[in-house]
């Protein structure tokens, strides 16, 4: 398994979002925090879609599996 440090995974999202504008982007990732700029988030568990929303919706729902991720990520 690979992992990027803080930095580097500082300047995939950079190039991300200037690269792609206008653009639809999948992004499978590990650290939640980089998914916190996006406009739609997509959340799975098991195989299946249990959350899907704006990531700020998401993190309003206290009971919800993105703010938990969030959360343990902290």
């Amino acid at each position: 398994m690979c992992s990027l440090d803080p930095e580097t995974d500082a300047k995939v999202q950079r190039v991300i979002r200037e690269a792609f504008p206008g653009c639809t982007v999948i992004m499978v990732a590990h650290r939640i925090h980089s998914l916190l700029d996006f406009d739609q988030v997509a959340v799975m568990a098991s195989g299946r879609l249990i959350e899907v929303g704006h990531p700020q919706n998401l993190l309003n729902k206290a009971d919800g599996e993105f703010a938990k991720l969030l959360a343990l990520e902290s």
